[in-house]
């Protein structure tokens, strides 16, 4: 789920390939399991932790 999370933050993949990336072949069991660890939807989360690739690194 971790691999899942930091997917979901740095890069564009859809939400269905990053499932299977990560060895999920049933989408929807992705989707329950990382609503319950992460307290939000893959989408969701996305939306609010999402990184500018091109903010400036300290």
């Amino acid at each position: 789920m971790d691999h899942a999370a930091r997917l979901l933050r740095t890069e564009d993949t859809n939400i269905e390939k990053v499932a299977s990336i990560c060895g999920f072949e049933n989408t929807s069991y992705f989707y329950r399991l990382f609503a319950r660890q992460f307290g939000a939807t893959a989408k969701r989360y996305r939306s609010t932790h999402k990184r500018d690739p091109f903010a400036a690194m300290d």
